[in-house]
């Protein structure tokens, strides 16, 4: 069976984005009933990144979205012609105009030509909004309408549709993230192993204009909590990036985690900076051997909790909330309400209690595995229905 992707990456410096993108993958080539399976992706980049590698097996083709090129929209429709659905997850939060008027025409334009056409627009797990301009919004609402499913990652972005008016086919579930594969090895280590994820994008805005308007000087947090760690010589503090030196944006660029860390290591050289990953699924294979994770990069701390490592979310935006309030789990640092001094006692509390977070985890997982269930049986009921109807 055909079915086209839209709004996935599988080489991206944001390896949040790219979890998304093997996520969906391990679980289309899970569905038996979808083999021999074929994959049309409309990507933003020309490159796949590992996936010809790991998925040998799938016939994939990758198109550029170019919006202004006739020859994109033929291409498109000629494709659709004998897909069973489109996919469409728009990168898991850019279902919005924050980004760009642009970005936001570019991106919806597409999900309205599929939603016109008589191929089923399933709209993934990802949030919905805000829309500033009230062009945008309208649009948006069209749009969801029309889709044949419409999937909320939280609560949240649940409420947000009902408060639009839209009600009919919408069904909460979990971020795809949570679904992403990991191979765990056994590391042995006297010394418990402290996941500390950096946060480029939250080093830069607190040197520059804390356009987040957090309470927490994030600077000042990350070196205060590294030297408490370090002077307990059982500790093992591993810096990991989530976002990575792309050459396409360059060393330089403001949200690079590993540019943030090389300044931590040239202050705590004695930490542990692993930077040899290519894909998303490298990243959490390092994760999940870890004893906690302490993480502002949300698809890092999915990887943690999704692997069973204790996990402290550094929560910056409202996406935090929704992810960890459906599940109940209420250790998370929110630094828009915590100054930093509660933050790094917080963080340290963390530490010497990992049973309490792990017991919490698993409360939180049972939650995650009825969600999944749902989610994979009502997503093969669509397919298996229009495959039907072909």
């Amino acid at each position: 069976m055909k079915v086209i992707l839209l709004g996935f990456e599988f080489e991206s410096s944001n390896k949040g984005c790219e979890a998304l993108s093997y996520s969906v993958m391990s679980l289309l080539d899970s569905m038996d009933e979808l083999k021999p399976l074929e994959i049309i992706n409309i990507n933003i980049h020309d490159s796949i990144g590992e996936f010809q590698t790991l998925y040998p097996n799938i016939k994939f083709t990758n198109i550029r979205m170019r919006t202004k090129r006739i020859s994109f929209w033929k291409q498109l429709k000629k494709e659709m012609s004998n897909a069973v659905a489109v996919l469409d997850i728009t990168h898991g939060d850019s279902f919005t105009d924050i980004y760009g008027k642009s970005w936001f025409a570019n991106t919806t334009a597409v999900k309205t030509f599929v939603a016109y056409s008589k191929v089923p627009l399933i709209l993934m797990p990802q949030t919905y909004g805000p829309f500033k301009n009230s062009w945008a919004k309208v649009w948006a609402e069209n749009v969801i309408k029309k889709a044949s499913k419409v999937y909320t990652r939280d609560n949240i972005s649940k409420k947000y549709l009902d408060e639009l008016g839209i009600r009919n086919n919408v069904e909460n579930t979990i971020d795809l993230a949570f679904m992403l594969p990991y191979k765990k090895k056994e590391i042995p280590s006297s010394k418990k192993r402290i996941g500390f994820n950096v946060s480029g994008l939250l080093w830069d805005d607190s040197e520059k204009n804390n356009r987040f308007e957090l309470k927490v000087d994030y600077i000042q947090y990350c070196e205060e909590v590294l030297a408490e760690l370090l002077q307990d010589k059982n500790n093992e503090v591993h810096l990991i990036p989530h976002v990575l030196c792309d050459p396409r944006e360059g060393e330089e660029f403001f949200e690079n985690d590993s540019k943030a860390i090389r300044k931590l290591m040239f202050r705590f050289p004695e930490c542990i900076f692993p930077n040899d990953f290519i894909t998303a699924l490298d990243v959490k294979n390092y994760i999940c051997n870890m004893d906690i994770l302490i993480a502002p990069r949300m698809h890092a701390s999915i990887a943690a909790f999704s692997s069973g490592v204790p996990v402290l979310p550094f929560a910056y935006s409202r996406k935090f909330d929704g992810v960890y309030g459906d599940m109940n789990y209420n250790h998370v640092i929110y630094a828009k309400r915590e100054y930093t001094g509660s933050a790094i006692k917080m963080t340290l509390e963390a530490v010497n209690n990992l049973n309490e977070l792990k017991n919490d985890e698993l409360y939180g997982l049972s939650i995650i595995n009825d969600k999944h269930n749902q989610f994979c049986a009502s997503l093969l009921e669509i397919i298996k229905n229009r495959k039907g109807n072909q």
